[in-house]
């Protein structure tokens, strides 16, 4: 039986124009530098700030418009001290300020599964050299998780007076890339 509906959709999508249609994938794998402040109401925990490295895999989806404009959505992986921390970019937008030179901010959400999964918002600032060879582009961010909150249930949770607990995580980091 035909979905009247898909069928909707399809005559919708082959109707549209090409501009409308023309969509950037992009994939990109890089190198993070990572500062994980906690807020347990621990001094002993809370005194020390935790840094490190790790990889980094993002996914985004961008379309054009106007001329200059680029607005999308992505995901950023990485691997912060053993945890998964993974970041979603609910709006992704970019300017191209030069021929090859975008400059973005984004926002969203972010998770990381430190024993029990902590959630908070997600925003960075990123520079992005495009077309360095055959559509591969590098680029520079600045990503913050900020507030990713979780309740004090297990028994290797500092004590405190509050019934949650909370991480910050700064990530400077660069980024290889290709678009599609």
């Amino acid at each position: 039986m035909v979905n009247v509906r898909n069928c909707l959709i399809a005559a919708l999508i082959v109707t549209l124009p090409l501009k409308v249609l023309a969509t950037e994938i992009q994939i990109g794998i890089g190198l993070t530098q990572n500062n994980i402040q906690s807020d347990t109401e621990n001094e002993l925990v809370d005194r020390g700030t935790e840094n490190g490295s790790s990889e980094a895999i993002s996914f985004a989806v961008r379309n054009q418009y106007k001329e200059k404009h680029l607005l999308g959505a992505g995901i950023d992986y990485s691997n912060i001290n053993g945890d998964r921390y993974l970041g979603i970019r609910a709006i992704d937008y970019q300017y191209v300020i030069l021929e090859h030179t975008r400059v973005g901010a984004f926002i969203g959400a972010a998770s990381i599964n430190s024993g029990l999964p902590q959630n908070g918002y997600y925003l960075g600032f990123h520079v992005t050299q495009t077309n360095i060879f055959n559509f591969f582009d590098a680029g520079i961010e600045l990503r913050y998780g900020s507030g990713l909150a979780r309740d004090r249930l297990l028994s290797t949770d500092p004590q405190g007076e509050k019934p949650d607990m909370f991480l910050d995580i700064t990530s400077l980091g660069i980024l290889l890339s290709k678009r599609f």
